[in-house]
């Protein structure tokens, strides 16, 4: 599970950090208050998010899922499966 989560954060990071560098670029060149700039501090900070999530991908620890709400299954829960991590080092 450490393998695959690690080749997919790896996968991800490397276009992310290249979208996140030109989306910089942008809103520092779009002028301040502008519709366009706003969009461009969105696209940021969504960039920041992911690469947040894909952070958590390096430091999965163990597999705890998501519980299934309506139709939608379980799927793999990154911030609690780093929990222990974070638990360990606190201690």
């Amino acid at each position: 599970m450490n393998l695959l989560a690690q080749a997919a954060a790896h996968e991800i990071n490397n276009p992310l950090a290249i979208i996140a560098g030109y989306v910089q670029m942008l809103e520092d060149r779009l002028p301040p208050g502008t519709e366009e700039s706003h969009w461009a501090h969105s696209c940021r900070n969504a960039a920041a998010r992911i690469r947040d999530a894909v952070a958590r991908l390096n430091r999965i620890v163990l597999v705890e899922a998501t519980h299934p709400t309506g139709t939608l299954p379980p799927i793999l829960d990154t911030k609690r499966s780093t929990e222990k991590l974070r638990d360990d080092a606190g201690r």
